[in-house]
């Protein structure tokens, strides 16, 4: 086995098309960095702290908790308790981000589900294992729902590329103290106005909140250690995400399209 150091956790949930859609093949990635970290501060007012570091160790292993199926691509490892990343520290990641889509399934298409969420270790230049961006020798360890988790909203449907915008605040000053992460595909808008549904937004942005501070709670928030931040690749420091607030507008995802392939309809110039 081999031990990598690390400095955060990458946590994403992906959620896929369903068989049978129109859209069948497409899938939607969205993830959160959380910092490891022993720092006995308030996480909120601390403003950039450092990362510290912990060590990721290959393992291949397969295991379930209640709701998942589980294929543990790494074990974290450090000199102490600090710095060790358990499995039931994972576990209760994953489940908070399960319970945070749980939370918003009124408002996404019933074409959609979660395919799974993944957790990998990440290298301070902001890389997965090895070295390269996204690409890791060490895999994630990746959760699998035992039953479907699948949108609601039925009849209703906005391209792909349409989604909410969960922006992130810090205590950090500027752009660098800001960071952003989608819920889409969704379903939430007036059809009087365009606009998103005031009790929509309101209802992501407390489920958004809400898994946050869950994730926080895990290595207990006297010390952080699971601390959602927004990364500063410069500095290599983290501003630790204080609120969140979602808008009345909807955004676009830069998205490639897998598998669909746009139909066109020619008409002659003569």
């Amino acid at each position: 086995m081999s031990i990598h150091a690390c400095k955060q956790l990458y946590a994403t949930l992906t959620l896929e098309a369903v068989s049978g859609s129109v859209w069948a093949g497409e899938v939607a990635v969205t993830g959160w960095r959380l910092k490891n970290s022993g720092l006995t501060v308030d996480p909120v007012s601390a403003g950039d702290v450092p990362l510290d570091t912990f060590h990721a160790e290959d393992a291949a292993v397969t295991r379930s908790i209640s709701g998942f199926n589980i294929t543990q691509g790494w074990a974290g490892v450090g000199t102490d308790t600090d710095h060790e990343v358990t499995d039931g520290d994972k576990d209760g990641i994953a489940n908070a981000i399960k319970t945070y889509f749980s939370s918003v399934l009124a408002y996404v298409p019933d074409d959609y589900q979660v395919r799974d969420i993944r957790i990998y270790p990440i290298l301070g230049s902001g890389a997965t294992l090895p070295e390269k961006p996204y690409h890791t020798a060490t895999a994630p360890d990746i959760y699998t729902p035992t039953s479907p988790i699948v949108g609601a909203v039925s009849g209703q449907w906005m391209s792909p590329a349409c989604a909410l915008v969960l922006s992130t605040q810090t205590a950090t000053r500027g752009p660098r103290g800001r960071g952003r992460w989608y819920l889409g595909p969704v379903y939430g808008m007036n059809d009087n106005t365009g606009l998103v549904n005031s009790g929509y937004a309101g209802s992501v942005a407390a489920a958004g909140a809400t898994m946050l501070s869950t994730i926080r709670g895990i290595g207990g928030t006297s010390s952080a250690r699971y601390a959602p931040v927004v990364w500063h690749r410069g500095t290599d420091r983290g501003s630790v995400i204080s609120s969140v607030r979602v808008g009345d507008e909807i955004d676009f995802q830069q998205r490639r399209r897998r598998h669909r392939h746009e139909v066109y309809v020619s008409s002659a110039v003569t």
